[in-house]
């Protein structure tokens, strides 16, 4: 208001009329282009959000306010002015509250991803470590068995070489063989298939004095204490 009597007063000092003629006429409609046109700056500088509110609230268009040379402080209108600024700088502010929440709960998920793939990669890499640890224990596992079998084996051995030499001491390398081989021939004695055979299942007198000796694999008959017969299943 003081800039547009500023220059109402200016335009009555230079032409030298007075206020009443510098109300009408060309210099009326120049005080009123000046005002309309500063109307129309002030309003082009204000926020198109508070602008587009004014509109849709209040039902004032500031193109046709500014015609009227009424700008956004003009004190008919500044409390509506003021009014949808303070709306739009509180939605605005809405607006980036929520966006901030999306953007903390976007960074929120992306770390849960990537401590989620960090914590896949370390499960992984401790099964890998696992695996090998439980590899080598059965390498370790393996070979220990392997070496028992062998001790096993190599004791038996020496136990079989040892009782084959008393075996052979006994009855002869020929009987001795039969009977590391767990057979049985005609003429062995009753010792002698027992050691190679083992107790029989079932043992029957065939009269007068022969004995029948019954195994899994075949009889046996004895005659006098010898085998004469020999058969297998």
């Amino acid at each position: 208001m003081q800039i547009r009597i500023g220059i109402f007063a200016a335009l009555i000092f230079v032409s030298g009329v007075t206020a009443a003629e510098a109300q009408g006429g060309i210099f009326g409609a120049i005080l009123n282009g000046i005002v309309i046109g500063a109307a129309k700056k002030a309003w082009a500088d204000t926020d198109p959000a508070v602008k587009d509110c004014l509109v849709s609230r209040f039902n004032l268009a500031p193109a046709a306010l500014a015609q009227q040379g009424i700008d956004p402080k003009d004190s008919r209108i500044v409390d509506r002015v003021n009014n949808c600024a303070n709306q739009v700088a509180a939605g605005r502010a809405e607006a980036e509250r929520e966006a901030e929440i999306e953007r903390q709960r976007q960074q929120d998920a992306a770390a849960a991803e990537e401590q989620r793939q960090r914590d896949v990669a370390a499960a992984e890499e401790q099964r890998q470590r696992d695996e090998a640890a439980a590899q080598v224990e059965r390498q370790k596992q393996a070979a220990a068995r392997a070496r028992e079998e062998k001790a096993a084996a190599a004791e038996k051995k020496a136990e079989e070489a040892k009782r084959y030499a008393v075996l052979v001491q006994k009855y002869g390398p020929k009987t001795a063989d039969a009977i590391q081989n767990h057979a049985v021939t005609v003429g062995m004695t009753e010792d002698q298939v027992l050691e190679s055979r083992g107790e029989p299942i079932s043992k029957q007198v065939v009269p007068p004095s022969d004995q029948l000796w019954k195994y899994s694999t075949g009889q046996i008959v004895l005659t006098k204490g010898h085998v004469s017969y020999v058969s297998s299943q």
